[in-house]
């Protein structure tokens, strides 16, 4: 007995409202008799028994309906009320409705138009979802709410006005509505939810209100007709994939104040250009990912990391990197079929895996003069590439200049210590390779396939372990410090290079090919300074920077 007890007070806990629904039937329309908790009484309109599909033609729901001699106000359209049917062909509703429904006219392939009563506050997930012939609605002020799914694949739906009441409009709400060409969203609203409008291929125009704080996730993906966008001030933050292949879009504004730029322009193949805000501290991961249009970027120097293919397969030329960039990550710039030459900032200290392997027309790289590594591949296949010279603090290479065909000149820093495998190979331009002295060893396939080389010159008057498939052949003359002949022609697969010659270490380097120098900084009276303020205005390169 306790048990059953404890079971009817939690079945009125979980059912505080409704107390009795029973279903009746009246002018052609079925109804359940709502009794709320405090003491209301009305009606919802509803399907008939478990069939749907069952209503027709046009149809009118009436404010109320005559019972026992009562006049009971009829004040919701019920979940399924008017599901799939396919033969309505128009609907009205009364003022005496407040709320429709989940699912409550969805798939009426038929209906065309819809006036929704001042009177309704609430339209319920998936209320008017796959009305494929739905070609206007009209939200009165005093809806506060649209759900999930609301509209969403209405294929028809042309005209859109959302009044100031609206507060919020749920997941997907207008999604797939693939005739709405435009869009102005009210200044009640301070998200914009996932997917609201993914897939509206003829939506050209949106605004957005002054005071918008979020847009969610793919909230725009597949516009692909959407031309431009301004974002306003007020937007804190931007989801993931937003405009995602939108291939239209041609302009763009972004907050002044946003601090993250997310994988939010992915195949954006129609934008020219971009300004970034001076307040971003990191470009994602696929941010500019296949805007193929995209020529230029300036990279503030609030910028710290750019993420994985941010800006692959881009149409950049040139880029700007002004001083603040720490990190480049995983293939942040490759692909990019179209960029010529890169210089990097003093603040560089890493570049991550392949950041611009492939980019095919990239003959020149000035590298700052200190870095903590370069990631596999970072320059791999990079064919035009004709010169590196690599800063100190390097210890490490592994098939960074992989297939660099055209690379004729390269110095290596006095810190690295380990020649990786295939560091180099397959750099059939290269004719001659100065190895300092700091290197341990050298691995396989480092300089495999590396035909050209006539020279390889040791600074160090110890031979580092070396690879049996580190050089392809050993016909190079292989150039030694005075005294260390016996040492290399005893040492494992040293001993394979046929011809030996001794030189002084000290003439070599007195003239051997020396990074280029760090440009000169000046502050704004024209006067050196020994390096980069870490507060106030400096100039380098002509240019005038503001840290």
């Amino acid at each position: 007995m306790k048990d059953f007890k404890w079971l009817a007070i939690l079945i009125l806990c979980i059912c505080p409202l409704i107390l009795y629904a029973h279903e009746i039937e009246h002018g052609g329309l079925c109804y359940n008799i709502v009794k709320t908790a405090d003491g209301d009484t009305f009606l919802e309109v509803t399907h008939k028994g478990d069939t749907y599909g069952t209503y027709s033609g046009d149809v009118v729901i009436p404010a109320s309906v005559e019972i026992d001699g009562h006049d009971i106000p009829v004040k919701s359209i019920g979940t399924f009320s008017f599901r799939d049917c396919g033969g309505l062909t128009a609907v009205s509703i009364p003022e005496s409705v407040t709320t429709i429904g989940e699912y409550a006219f969805w798939r009426c392939s038929s209906l065309a138009s819809v006036d929704i009563p001042a009177s309704v506050t609430d339209i319920g997930d998936s209320a008017f979802k796959k009305c494929i012939s739905l070609e206007s609605v009209n939200i009165p002020l005093g809806v506060r709410s649209i759900g999930s799914f609301a509209f969403k694949d209405c294929e028809a739906l042309r005209s859109l006005e959302i009044p100031e009441s609206v507060v919020l409009i749920d997941t997907c709400a207008f999604a797939g509505c693939k005739s709405l060409t435009e869009v102005v969203l009210p200044p009640s609203l301070k998200s914009v939810s996932t997917e609201l409008f993914g897939s509206c291929e003829k939506l050209e125009n949106v605004t957005l209100p002054e005071g918008l704080e979020s847009v969610g996730f793919r909230a725009f993906q597949y516009c692909s007709s959407l031309r431009e966008i301004s974002i306003p001030n007020s937007v804190k933050s931007l989801g993931k994939g937003v405009f995602r292949y939108c291939k239209s879009l041609h302009s763009v504004r972004l907050p002044e104040n946003m601090t993250v730029i997310p994988e939010s322009f992915f195949e954006c193949s129609s934008l020219p250009s971009l300004t970034i805000p001076k307040t971003v501290t990191e470009i994602g991961k696929r941010a500019f990912d296949g805007c193929r249009l995209l020529k230029s970027i300036t990279i503030p120097s609030g910028v710290r990391t750019i993420g994985m293919y941010a800006f692959r397969k881009s149409g950049l030329e040139t880029v700007d990197f002004e001083e603040g960039i720490n990190f480049l990550g995983v293939r942040s710039f490759s692909e990019c079929d179209s960029l010529v030459s890169v210089t990097f900032p003093e603040s560089l200290y890493s570049i991550g895996l392949g950041a611009f392997d492939r980019c095919g027309k990239l003959s020149s790289v000035r590298f700052p003069s200190r870095m903590d590594g370069i990631g596999n591949y970072a320059f791999g296949e990079c064919s035009s590439l004709e010169t590196v010279i690599l800063p100190e603090g390097i210890t490490y290479l592994t098939d960074v200049f992989f297939y660099c065909s055209s690379l004729k000149n390269v110095h290596l820093p006095g810190t690295l210590e380990t020649i990786g495998y295939s560091a180099f190979n397959a750099c059939g331009a290269l004719e001659s390779i100065t190895i300092p002295q700091s290197v341990k060893s050298i691995e396989r396939a480092a300089f495999f396939e590396c035909g050209s080389i006539t020279s390889v010159r040791m600074m160090g008057p110890v031979p580092p372990a070396l690879d049996e498939s580190a050089f392809q052949n050993f016909h190079a003359t292989l150039y030694v410090p005075t005294g260390a002949t016996e040492a290399y022609q005893s040492a494992s697969v040293w001993s394979n290079f046929s011809k030996i010659i001794e030189f002084d270490t000290a003439q070599i380097s007195a003239t051997a090919y020396q990074p280029a120098a760090v440009s000169p900084i000046h502050d704004l009276q024209g006067r050196r300074l020994n390096g980069i303020p870490q507060k106030g205005v400096y100039i380098q390169n002509s240019r005038k920077y503001v840290k």
